[in-house]
């Protein structure tokens, strides 16, 4: 079976459309983060890690959008490290732009004082 699906054209040509597709995504994820002034460095995997002032209501905005992120802080050392969600482009399944628009705006968003 691993044989077939390392030998197979169709395989190999579905994997890289698979590849082109992601590597679109996050090209437009990053670019339309850059133009808010949010400059996050393009790789090769499925995640970005964005900055944003409050984690916590980053993550209570963006769900009240319908997207959902995981929070940076799960991923560093208690205490350490600015606050930052990480987004997963490969899993964007609408508007790449307009999920980057909505995040841009979500890493700005503050508590308002009480």
């Amino acid at each position: 079976l691993l044989r077939l699906l390392l030998t197979d054209p169709a395989r190999a040509r579905h994997l890289t459309e698979v590849r082109k597709e992601y590597g679109r995504r996050q090209a437009v994820f990053t670019e339309t983060l850059a133009a808010h002034g949010i400059h996050v460095p393009a790789g090769g995997g499925f995640n970005v890690w964005v900055p944003v002032r409050s984690e916590t209501e980053a993550m209570v905005y963006l769900a009240s959008k319908g997207i959902g992120v995981a929070p940076g802080s799960a991923f560093q050392i208690a205490g350490l490290g600015d606050p930052h969600i990480r987004v997963s482009t490969a899993a964007i399944s609408t508007d790449v732009r307009e999920v980057a628009e909505d995040i841009a705006t979500a890493a700005a968003v503050t508590r308002a004082p009480h």
